[in-house]
């Protein structure tokens, strides 16, 4: 394994085995926003962003271990979930377990180096609790889906996220779970951070001068999986990697593909 820069927390090779085989952790998280996910977060990484990185709700850790894997030297990494404290579980969106969640922080990053838990509900966090580590560059958001809970954890989201952070709402257009969008839509009606991408399972905010910079990352990154530009709430929205990627799509996005339908349209 080569050396790491003093800045690296864990060599890139870590998280790129990870991504491949995350479904070794129980949870949800589709297989193209967990790679849009690492994409952002390295992005920051090489553009100087800094700071820590949390989630409320890492059940297993499944999608709290991307954003582990993409820290640095003195970022913490802060999870929060009830894991014992079920009986605070009103909605019964997970049940958290921490033996669990450290036996894969151990066995996937080999490190707990900046690891920070706070066993407690999101309603019991304080904003100075998670600013004690610095403003968060990621935030995911995965816990309670009640409405107040979704709008308690937008609003923690907001008062600590960075200038240049990213929130990550779970489950906004899950059929079992629409107090999360209402609480969203809530939020966006007097909240100062705006959505700027939908990939699946998931709803991307930031802060509004960062959109447009995060959209142009995604359109380059991910050129051939952009579905649509779109409105969510008022705002100008990215759809990324929402529909199926088949062989067939792939192959019409190239030159052959057009040159393909161009014949085939001369026959028909």
């Amino acid at each position: 394994m080569r050396s790491l820069p003093a800045e690296e927390r864990f060599p890139a090779e870590v998280g790129d085995g990870y991504l491949r085989r995350h479904g070794v952790v129980q949870g949800w998280l589709s297989d193209f926003s967990a790679q849009a996910i690492l994409a952002l977060a390295r992005w920051q990484g090489a553009r100087g962003i800094r700071g820590p990185v949390a989630e409320i709700g890492v059940h297993h850790g499944k999608l709290f271990l991307l954003l582990y894997l993409a820290t640095r030297q003195g970022e913490a990494a802060i999870a929060v979930d009830l894991f014992s404290k079920q009986h605070l579980n009103v909605d019964g969106s997970g049940r958290g377990d921490k033996r669990i969640f450290l036996q894969h922080v151990d066995r996937i990053a080999g490190s707990r180096d900046g690891l920070a838990l706070i066993e407690d509900s999101s309603f019991n966090v304080t904003p100075e609790q998670l600013a004690a580590h610095g403003k968060l560059r990621l935030f995911s958001i995965d816990g309670s889906h009640t409405e107040a809970a979704t709008l308690n954890d937008l609003q923690l989201a907001d008062a600590t996220l960075a200038s240049e952070g990213i929130v990550i709402v779970d489950d906004c257009f899950n059929e079992s779970w629409p107090e999360v969008s209402g609480a969203l839509a809530k939020y966006l009606a007097a909240g100062t951070l705006v959505p700027f991408a939908i990939t699946p399972g998931k709803v991307l905010l930031c802060r509004g001068p960062m959109a447009a910079g995060y959209q142009d990352f995604l359109r380059e990154r991910f050129a051939r999986r952009v579905d649509k530009e779109a409105r969510l709430y008022g705002h100008h929205v990215l759809v990324v990697g929402v529909r199926p990627w088949t062989t067939r799509r792939a192959i019409g996005t190239t030159k052959l593909g057009a040159m393909l339908k161009r014949l085939r349209a001369r026959l028909q």
